[in-house]
């Protein structure tokens, strides 16, 4: 087990931190009107964890990219839209989602075309 300081550990756990204690702090809430934001931060800090983690293997990053940009999507409508109507912001996340699909199918085609690279060497 590794001990090392390293920036990108100290991101990460310092992001899983804060979501425990706003999921933490959302289930406490007696009052009940900010679970619903909280808990769309909570989920955003988790996908964008996830697409972080597997940003390197091409199909799982098209998989948790996507949902990371949806949680996105959920968070805004939660802070600064409203969740109960199709508006403008969700046809941009919906533009961005499909650019995102494009072009990493594209470039997953193409690696698939080219062959499996060797992920040991790195």
């Amino acid at each position: 087990m590794r001990f090392g300081v390293s920036t990108m550990r100290f991101a990460k756990a310092a992001a899983l931190l804060v979501a425990l204690a706003s999921s933490i702090y959302a289930y406490n809430d007696h009052d009940g009107f900010y679970f619903t934001p909280i808990m769309a931060g909570f989920i955003t800090i988790i996908t964008g964890l996830l697409a972080v983690a597997y940003w390197r293997d091409a199909l799982l990053r098209i998989i948790s990219g996507t949902v990371f940009l949806c949680s996105l999507n959920n968070l805004y409508d939660e802070l600064f839209g409203n969740p109960y109507k199709f508006e403008n912001n969700e046809k941009i996340f919906a533009f961005f989602i499909a650019v995102f699909l494009f072009l990493n199918l594209f470039l997953l085609i193409r690696q698939m075309s080219n062959g499996t690279p060797d992920n040991t060497a790195q």
